[in-house]
């Protein structure tokens, strides 16, 4: 069996916003039961695997809710290790309620953007907002 079979249209466009040298395995990992493997690698060194050229905006703080909601719109997709949200979809201030400055990394998407938010390295928690370009 193929490994996105499993994976949903929306996971396919999450997987867009990762470097396209790793994008199968990232395709792979958001449909099997490794799915959290991708936060490790999101955890500290988001930069290693996200598309950054698609970034729009970086902070080393979470950014702020109401700009995530300007950019994500009222409804997001929801990826999170350890929350009842993962793999679906949600209104976007109940998503942030849950994990907004959560400690752990996510991946909300909404809106042809995608927020991402890393886990806490001492004082840094660097969040990024990322926009798909036509061109994928």
């Amino acid at each position: 069996m193929n490994s996105t079979t499993n994976l949903n249209e929306t996971e396919t466009e999450v997987a867009q916003f990762f470097q396209k040298r790793i994008r199968k395995r990232i395709v792979y990992l958001i449909s099997s039961k490794k799915r959290g493997d991708i936060f490790k690698k999101l955890a500290h060194t988001a930069e290693e695997y996200l598309d950054c050229s698609l970034i729009v905006e970086k902070s080393y703080f979470p950014m702020e809710r109401e700009n995530i909601k300007n950019y994500l719109g009222k409804t997001v997709y929801v990826m999170a290790e350890h929350s009842a949200l993962d793999g679906g979809y949600a209104k976007t201030g109940e998503a942030l309620d849950e994990l907004w400055r959560c400690a752990g990394p996510y991946i909300l998407y909404g809106n042809g953007f995608l927020y991402v938010e890393t886990e806490y390295n001492f004082s840094v928690h660097a969040a990024y907002i990322l926009k798909r370009n036509n061109k994928l």
